[in-house]
């Protein structure tokens, strides 16, 4: 059973961001450092889709499976793609409707028209 239950992951390694129908989307295998808004405990990655969608200034998160911690964020940083021996105990996500760059240096975002 994988981790990341209910991600997709494409052959070319790269995410594809997976509607939850929470308002977010998954990036399994990628962290989303800084922003953090807030802290709490989550035992899966839709769980802390779910934290995040009950938190109303919550833009994205970042869940694993070490000691399954969710970090909560006030903002969609960029999505930095994690080493093979991390990747698949991670999960990150962001609003859907935001422009979000997950493979630049830098994110942008903004809001679709």
């Amino acid at each position: 059973m994988s981790v990341l239950a209910g991600c997709t992951v494409g052959d070319d390694k790269a995410p594809r961001p997976r509607p939850l129908g929470l308002d977010r989307v998954f990036e399994p295998r990628y962290d989303r450092n800084g922003r953090d808004l807030q802290t709490v405990s989550a035992p899966s990655a839709r769980a802390c889709a779910n934290a995040c969608a009950r938190e109303g200034r919550c833009r994205a998160f970042t869940w694993t499976a070490y000691g399954n911690t969710c970090w909560l964020k006030d903002g969609v940083s960029a999505a930095t793609p994690l080493a093979s021996q991390y990747a698949p105990y991670y999960a990150s996500g962001a609003r859907r409707g935001l422009d979000v760059n997950v493979r630049g240096a830098a994110a942008t975002t903004r809001p679709h028209r």
